[in-house]
Formats: C-alpha cells, sequence, structure tokens
C-alpha cells in the first residue's frame, strides 16, 4: 500500500499545543516539546512504537480515550457530504470522507488527481460548478485527524522515528555556488532529511540545479545529544531564530539534486511548498561526519522518547 506518509510528509503536529510532560498530551494533536519555544518537538503518530503504546494507553485514560471517539465521529460525518465532480462528460458522485482517505492513502480504483483543477459542486449533480483542485476541499485541522483516526484504527502503517523542526537554512547551488536561498528544515529521519521550499523557487530553479549544497550547524545537534532533556529544552532555546543555521562553508553538505525526491502537500494551494527528502546515504562521503551528527541525536531523541514512554 501506496502511504502518501512513508517519506514526504503532509501530517504535521499542532505546532501551537505542545507538551513538556507527559509524553501523550491532553489531546492527541498535542506534540511533546524538546524545546520550550517548539522549535524541536516529537508526535506519537511519528514512531511506531508510541503509537502502540497509545493504543494501549486509550483504554485507561478518560480523557484521551474521550478525544478520539470526537475524532473519529468528525472524521467520519465526512460521509455525509457529498460533492460532485466532473469528469469529461459525466458528473461523478463522491463524497468527502472518500476523497480525503483515497488522497492520504494514495490508492482507489476512481482516484482523482488532488491537484489537478476540475468541475466541483457541493450542491447537486447539475450544479452549480465551481473550477477548482480536490485538494482544495480538505479542511487542515479534518486532513490530520483523519490521518490520526487511521493510523490508531491500524488502516495505515506505522512510521519510523522522526523529529519535527524549525529551521531555516541557506542552500547554494549555481557553478561556483554563488547563488543562495532559505529553505526550511521540516524533519529529521534516521534515513535523511525533509526539507520544504516555496514552489516558485522549485519551478523556476530546481530543473536548471544539479549540484548543491547546505550550511547547516550539524555541531550544534552533537551538543545536545550529550544533554539531559531539560538541559537540551534551554539550549535550543537559545536559537530561536537561528536553529542550525551556519553561514560557514565548512559547514556545507553537498548533494546531486536528481538523488532529492519532491512532492507536494494536500494543502499546496494555500502554502504554495514543495517538500523535498534529501537521503543521508546519497550526501557526498566527504561529509559523512556532519551526517553522522545529524544521526547521534536523532538516535539520541529516539532513546529520550523511549525512556519516557517506559515510566509511563
Amino acid at each position: 500500500m501506496a502511504y502518501r506518509l512513508s517519506g514526504v510528509s503532509d501530517f504535521s503536529a499542532d505546532s501551537n499545543a505542545f507538551n513538556e510532560q507527559p509524553l501523550f498530551g491532553q489531546k492527541l494533536g498535542d506534540a511533546f516539546s524538546l524545546s520550550h519555544l517548539g522549535l524541536v518537538v516529537f508526535h506519537w503518530a511519528d514512531f511506531s512504537e508510541t503509537c502502540e503504546l497509545l493504543e494501549k494507553q486509550m483504554k485507561g485514560d478518560e480523557t484521551l480515550s474521550g478525544d478520539f471517539v470526537a475524532m473519529k465521529e468528525r472524521v467520519h460525518s465526512l460521509r455525509q457530504i457529498p460533492i460532485w465532480v466532473q469528469c469529461g462528460r459525466k458528473v461523478r458522485q463522491f463524497n468527502l470522507f472518500d476523497l480525503y482517505a483515497s488522497y492520504i492513502l494514495n490508492q482507489g480504483q476512481e482516484r482523482l488527481d488532488p491537484h489537478l483543477p476540475m468541475d466541483i459542486s457541493f450542491i447537486s449533480g447539475s450544479g452549480p460548478f465551481k473550477n477548482m483542485a480536490i485538494s482544495e476541499c480538505f479542511n487542515h485541522q479534518l486532513y490530520h485527524d483523519m490521518v490520526m483516526v487511521l493510523l490508531l484504527e491500524q488502516k495505515i502503517p506505522k512510521r519510523d522515528f522522526r523529529i519535527r523542526v524549525k529551521a531555516k537554512l541557506l542552500v547554494e547551488y549555481g557553478e561556483n555556488f554563488e547563488k543562495g536561498h532559505l529553505f526550511q528544515l521540516e524533519q529529521m529521519t534516521g534515513h535523511g532529511l525533509l526539507f520544504s521550499c516555496d514552489s516558485e523557487f522549485y519551478f523556476k530553479e530546481w530543473a536548471g540545479i544539479k549540484n548543491m549544497r547546505v550550511l547547516i550547524n550539524s555541531e550544534m545537534m552533537n551538543d545536545a545529544s550529550k544533554m539531559s532533556l531539560d538541559e537540551m529544552r534551554h539550549y535550543f532555546d537559545q536559537f530561536p531564530f537561528n536553529l542550525m543555521y551556519s553561514s560557514r562553508k565548512e559547514d556545507a553538505v553537498t548533494f546531486n539534486t536528481v538523488d532529492v525526491h519532491s512532492n507536494s502537500g494536500f494543502d499546496y494551494f494555500l502554502h504554495k511548498k514543495v517538500y523535498l527528502f534529501l537521503p543521508f546515504e546519497k550526501i557526498e562521503d566527504s561529509h559523512q561526519h556532519a551526517v553522522g551528527n545529524l544521526k547521534m541525536f536523532i538516535n539520541t531523541a529516539k532513546s529520550l522518547v523511549r525512556k519516557i514512554a517506559t515510566n509511563l
């Protein structure tokens, strides 16, 4: 099954609702913070082990189980909302639940391109119609609710461990790396880094770029790997606007753009962002020290989450 969240992710925890303790908040959308400012966070949906732990935790926690029941009701109520789509000479009827699920699961015999503008009506099969993409019909919160519901209902695969970050990093390109642009670092996983960039840059510049380098302060994450949770939180909060940022050429990590996997999120028309996943194995061998620092932090964060989880 091709699950959209396996590589380039549309899912994000609520960045405005994060907890310092415990690992699971009062609501399923809450994230666990490794920084007081929410610069580095973990969400239970981002690790198979915490998904399984939450399933057990909900059985004895009325607050969490109640939130799950309410979330399921919101998600399944989408079945009651019909939508008509003009497909060639025919008008086909769907419901919103099936369209969300088809997009998230990336499957379905009648799957429509979610980003292709088409005539859509919420009134009737005879219109009136509005020309728009199906993804524009998706609600941000309902989308994330459905991902969590499908995870807990074991209808989509659980994920490898990852950490979400808020960091803007300088990337350089051009024949002599004379050009620059800011990328947003979105996630750190055991297999690579997930960036995002504005779509204007991607469509104007990306195809003409062969080699690119990102300047990343990996030593910052290596230092954090040696800290306790409390020390780590205070440490990261020293860098509210420049977490992992570097302008030093010594911190450059070089890669070939053909090795980067690109995708767009369900909310592309709202944010105009393209996601770019850079596998660690595709980073040039001369930069393996930086890769080692990043992997060290990811493994430290995973161990930290496991430790907290075993004390629940």
